[in-house]
Formats: structure tokens, C-alpha cells, sequence
């Protein structure tokens, strides 16, 4: 059976599965937590006569900004992807139907389609919600960018830690928000693999909870600012991590990143291929 009708029909039925509810609640939080302070933020300063647009693309610069995003985004994508690979009567006769690796990959190609669509419902999710104050132009929001100007009192307003000065003053608008687009793809696509290889193991309960504690781990490590931060991936997705606060320099290279996440996702795509053979399927009816 052709391995793009498999992984289309898994697409499917993760996108319209009752988890899938999960994703109102943490746009619930995008608003709270991203939203609200960047249109706030341009309302305060309204107050002097200026008047500021947000980009549609400023949102998901910002989310991984957010300690409690970084950790709830995470946290949606295993909701999404605990049901790989399906046990239900029909994924039976799929995996019949084929090879056991070509079932994987098709597992595999799934995991892909739904890193990639969570960021992109993300991005449209968190683009509409700032509506109200949307501008054309493709650049970080002036009244955050300059809010300290207009209020030098309130060095410490949140609204600051989603576009912090050394993300804006070394990386370009749209640099920032290819990095931050891939980047979130990739960490999605590395929590998926890992739970696809502890599922296909035999381990889906032990995956499933490892995962959980290791990005609980990571968020916490980097809200801390611990060098060991750079182990977990949440560090990785954050961009200002990468800038030095004070010199026009990078901490840590953003190549670095990248590199970081495709050596692990290799490793588990060799996992995955290798241990498929031993994989046994049992339907729930």
C-alpha cells in the first residue's frame, strides 16, 4: 500500500481526534501569555500619540519567549502524536498490507506532517489573535522595541522578555522568524520520533513519561539559565539564548542548533528503521 495514502490516513485522524481539543486550550494561554501583552503594549504607548502596527509574523518570534509556552507547546505535540502508531482494526490491515519499515515510514512521514502543521496552526492561530493592531510591515513591533523609551520606569514589564534587546538588535525580523518557525518544527519533530521508537520498543507508557519530565526539565533549565539547558531542546528554540545581553555576539551559534536536532533525529530514524522488523501489531477493535 502506497506509504503517502498510510501516513495521509494517520494525518487525519490525529487532526480530528478528540486530543486535538487540546490545541483551544493553548491558544487560550498564546492569547494570554503572547497577545495580549504585544497589543497592550502598543495601547500604553497610543497614550503619547504614537501609534504602532504588529507584524502578522511577531507572534511566534515570541512564543517560545514565553517560559510557559515553551512549555506547553512541547506538551500539545505529544498530545497529538500519542496515538502513533494507531492500534485500531484498520491500522491492522494497513500494516499487513506492507512491510513493517515501510509502515514505520509512513509512521514516520506523519510525525513530519504534524510537526509541520502544529507550527503552521500556531502561526495562523497567534497572527489572527493580534487582528486588531495587524500593520504590513515586516519588522519587531516599535512599541515594544522602544516601550523602556516611553516608560523608563518599567525596565521589568513581561511584555520586554517577549522581544528582548539583544534578539532585536542582532537578528533580523525575518531571520528571526524563519529560525523560530524551524526550530519549534524541529523540537516537534524530535518529540515525535522519540515517542514513535519507545512505542514501536514496546515502551509507549515509559515514552510518553520521560518525555513529559525532559521537557518539564528543559523548560525549567532554561528559565533558569543553566549552561546544562543546552542538553534539552527548549534552549535551542528560545533565539535571544543564542545573543549575548551586552556584546553583538553570539552565546551560541544558531548553527549549532540545527545541528543539535538533526543528530538526534538521525539517531532516532536509525532507531526506528532497525527495530521495526521486531514491531507486532495488536488492534484494538
Amino acid at each position: 500500500m502506497d506509504i503517502i495514502h498510510m501516513s495521509s490516513v494517520q494525518i487525519k485522524r490525529q487532526l480530528i481526534s478528540s486530543r486535538f481539543v487540546m490545541f483551544a486550550v493553548l491558544l487560550i494561554f498564546v492569547k494570554g501569555f503572547v497577545a495580549d501583552p504585544l497589543i497592550q503594549a502598543i495601547k500604553d504607548v497610543e497614550a503619547f500619540g504614537d501609534h504602532y502596527r504588529i507584524s502578522f509574523l511577531q507572534p511566534i518570534i515570541c512564543l517560545n519567549n514565553s517560559f510557559m509556552l515553551s512549555l506547553l507547546m512541547p506538551l500539545m505535540f505529544i498530545v497529538l502524536a500519542a496515538g502513533l502508531p494507531g492500534e485500531q482494526s484498520f491500522d491492522l490491515f494497513l500494516h499487513i498490507r506492507t512491510t513493517k519499515r515501510r509502515f514505520f515510514l509512513s509512521q514516520i512521514l506523519t510525525v513530519a506532517a504534524l510537526a509541520v502543521s502544529l507550527t503552521l496552526l500556531m502561526l495562523l492561530a497567534s497572527g489572527t489573535m493580534v487582528a486588531e493592531r495587524m500593520g504590513t510591515e515586516m519588522e519587531y513591533c516599535g512599541a515594544v522595541t522602544r516601550y523602556n523609551t516611553y516608560f523608563p520606569d518599567r525596565t521589568g514589564e513581561y511584555v520586554l522578555t517577549l522581544i528582548p534587546p539583544n534578539l532585536y538588535n542582532q537578528e533580523s525580523f525575518i531571520m528571526a522568524f524563519l529560525h523560530s518557525a524551524a526550530l519549534l518544527t524541529l523540537e516537534f519533530m524530535l518529540i515525535g520520533l522519540v515517542l514513535l521508537f519507545f512505542a514501536e520498543t514496546g515502551l509507549k507508557f515509559v515514552g510518553l513519561v520521560s518525555q513529559v519530565i525532559l521537557i518539564a526539565a528543559s523548560a525549567i533549565l532554561t528559565n533558569a539559565d543553566i549552561p546544562a539547558k543546552w542538553l534539552l531542546p527548549t534552549a535551542h528554540t528560545t533565539l535571544c539564548l543564542h545573543k549575548d545581553v551586552i556584546l553583538e555576539k553570539e552565546i551560541f551559534p544558531m548553527l549549532y542548533s540545527y545541528i543539535y536536532f538533526a543528530v538526534l533525529i538521525i539517531i532516532f530514524l536509525i532507531l526506528i528503521f532497525i527495530y521495526a522488523p521486531r514491531y507486532e501489531l495488536r488492534a484494538n477493535r
